[in-house]
């Protein structure tokens, strides 16, 4: 796949197909965040591959979270909604910033993250997969940093990014660029 082409057919999946993703594309969706622009060198990402036994050990945390947000006991449905979204994509790679004093840095690290993800989703569609860029509740949830070894005195999770092989892909219709861009002379 062409660079541009990836780029176009990049969307967010939120359905995944129960197959496993091979290390070697794992490795390559990695090597290629680890590439992403960062201004003075600062390497501000750290990668943590969490495998299904991690995964399953999140779940309390995860459904603890489900219930404040629906304010009671979770349902049967809804119990296996939460576990589906856990534990059903093949891949689960979560993206923490080393944390800096300095606002600007702060910033500047946040965007080379965000680049790094990019860079990750784009690997994983050239691969034919699907991923989706989380930044839900569990991102920032104390419980789950501890579960995946996050210090988050030292380091924030910018989210998780999910890997897998998509059940279904959606399209997005997107707004003309027209109205998104300003030429000046």
């Amino acid at each position: 796949m062409q660079l541009v082409e990836a780029i176009h057919a990049r969307t967010t999946v939120h359905s995944y197909a129960p197959e496993p993703v091979a290390d070697g594309v794992v490795d390559r969706v990695l090597a290629a965040a680890h590439q992403a622009p960062c201004h003075k060198l600062t390497w501000p990402w750290r990668f943590v591959v969490v495998g299904p036994s991690t995964r399953a050990r999140l779940l309390p945390a995860a459904f603890r979270l489900a219930e404040l947000k629906c304010k009671g006991a979770l349902s049967p449905k809804l119990e296996a909604r939460v576990r589906a979204k856990l534990l059903d994509p093949a891949v689960l790679i979560v993206v923490c910033q080393r944390r800096s004093d300095d606002p600007m840095r702060s910033r500047e690290d946040y965007a080379a993250v965000s680049c790094a993800i990019q860079n990750m989703m784009l690997v994983a569609t050239d691969a034919g997969l699907g991923s989706k860029w989380s930044t839900g509740g569990i991102t920032q949830d104390p419980e789950a940093w501890s579960v995946l070894g996050v210090d988050g005195t030292h380091e924030d999770v910018v989210g998780f990014v999910w890997v897998g092989v998509p059940a279904k892909r959606g399209r997005i219709e997107r707004p003309a660029l027209v109205d998104h861009v300003t030429r000046l002379p």
